[in-house]
This record gives C-alpha cells, structure tokens and sequence, in this order.
C-alpha cells in the first residue's frame, strides 16, 4: 500500500500501522517459517513528489526495526534506499534503487551492528532503453543489446559499487528484482544475453537473485 501508485505517505505512523498488521497476519513461526519467509519493510521506498515528509527512510528504521525484531527477532529484514526525490537532495536529482542504496549503505550498515538480520536490496533495469523498451516513458529506446565486453563492464560498474559499498560489513545484497519487457524486445537473444550477463555478475559478487518478469 506504501508504493508510488498508491501514494501512502511513508512516515512513521504508516510505518507502525502497516506492519503492527503484518505481523499479526504473520505471527505463527510454524506457518511462516523464519527460514523460509522474509519481511522486506518497503518495497522501492521513497518520494516520488507525493510525499510531505522530510524525514528521509532511514531515519525510520530504527523505530521501525526496533517494532518488527522485537516481535520476531530470527525474521531476515530487507531494506532498500530510498529512491526518487531524496528529502533533503536537490529537488529535481531522481534517484534510481542502486544509486540509492549505495548512498544509505553507512547508515544500514550502523543499523547491522544491532539487527543482524538485515539483508541490503536494490533493484537493475539497466539501461532502461532497452529493458523497458515499449513502456511510455522510453521516448528513446534501445533496440539492442549485443552483450560485448563492453556492454557488460558497463552494468558491472554499478554491481562493484553496491559490493564496494558494502564490502567487509557482513550485510548481504539481494537484487530484488531484474528483468525486461521481454513483449517488445525485438530480438529475444538480445535479452537472453541480459539476463545472463545480469545473473553471471550478480553470483560471482555473492549477491542473491529475483527475477522480476517470471511470469512473461
């Protein structure tokens, strides 16, 4: 209910409200094993100009933490950064989910020393010409990808980053979501070659995987 198309303010009330029901839908450990089920707090948080809030994510979490692993202290929680039109940032610099996680990984990565479960997530569209080729907001896009060595170290750029970014702190990274319009790619090799590039460099950094577009 928190995402953009919902526009549910992110604040510390919604926060409580939201979650105080959640754990009371998923309270029972031997229905939702801690083992097999994972919370993450807010899927894509952030302001997308529809918030009044100037508080930014992370200064909620403790106060979010503190609420869900006390009630279920083995429960993994993902957290992600907070995205579109940081509070406090320049109002017209729109962040994308790596980016964002990269610029909150200091804060998340205080916040482990007390919540060890935490697991740090982002999400990778890139480049969006292509991946979301067919989407009204690709006024360009990119027909192809070809995969060649350099078409890979420039998405490997942003996976070294997030690694770095988090590197030596004990805080897993889950790309929580990766994919493409595969309907208006004109060459399903080209995205074959994607998805693969995008998995390869994703394990080789120890980073778990979703794949967003299973289901086309």
């Amino acid at each position: 209910p928190m995402h953009k198309l919902h526009t549910l303010e992110i604040s510390a009330d919604t926060l409580r409200w939201v979650w105080l029901a959640m754990l009371a839908e998923f309270a029972d450990a031997t229905l939702w094993p801690t083992d097999r089920v994972v919370f993450e707090l807010v899927n894509e948080p952030g302001n997308y100009h529809n918030h009044t809030t100037s508080t930014r994510f992370v200064e909620l979490l403790p106060q979010l933490l503190s609420l869900v692993a006390t009630a279920q202290p083995e429960r993994a929680l993902i957290v992600g950064g907070e995205m579109g039109y940081r509070a406090g940032g320049d109002p017209n610099d729109f962040v994308n989910s790596g980016p964002a996680i990269i610029l909150d990984a200091p804060h998340i990565k205080r916040l482990a020393h007390r919540y060890p479960q935490l697991i740090a997530t982002f999400h990778f569209y890139r480049p969006r010409a292509f991946t979301n080729i067919g989407f009204p907001e690709i006024s360009v896009p990119q027909s192809r990808w070809l995969g060649q060595p350099s078409d890979v170290a420039d998405l490997a750029t942003q996976f070294d980053e997030i690694h770095g970014a988090f590197n030596g702190s004990g805080v897993p990274i889950y790309l929580g979501e990766f994919g493409l319009n595969v309907d208006f790619i004109p060459r399903l090799s080209d995205g074959v070659a994607w998805l693969t590039a995008v998995r390869q460099l994703s394990e080789a950094r120890g980073i778990g995987w979703a794949f967003w577009t299973y289901y086309l």
